[in-house]
Order: C-alpha cells, then structure tokens, then sequence
C-alpha cells in the first residue's frame, strides 16, 4: 500500500481506525480523491454506487 502511495502522491491525508462487529451499514459523502481502508480481521460487503452489486471483501 505504501508503494501505490507514493506512486499517487497524495497531497492530503487523514487516518483513523474504526473497531466494527455485527450488521451496520456507513455512506460516505462524496469526495474528491481516493478512499483507502483495510480489513484486518473478518469480512463485509462493500457496495458502489455506479455497481450493479455488491462485492464481498474479507481479510486473510
């Protein structure tokens, strides 16, 4: 993920960490630029709005 960082040259960022279990839905408002998250532990569905379905992710 770094590599790809640097690669972008991001020219903002912002961290944080969201600890998450059970069934929850989150929407982000829209945004200029890239959204990057990771799934350390587990698995959800990630839905896009221009998708026609959604698509499950999980960690390893």
């Amino acid at each position: 993920m770094s590599d790809i960082l640097t690669i972008l040259k991001p020219r903002r960022l912002k961290t944080g960490a969201t600890d998450a279990a059970g069934d929850l839905s989150i929407r982000f408002p829209p945004h200029e630029g890239l959204y990057c998250y990771a799934i350390l532990e587990g698995a959800c569905w990630l839905t896009v709005e221009e998708e026609p379905a959604p698509v499950a992710t999980w960690s390893r």
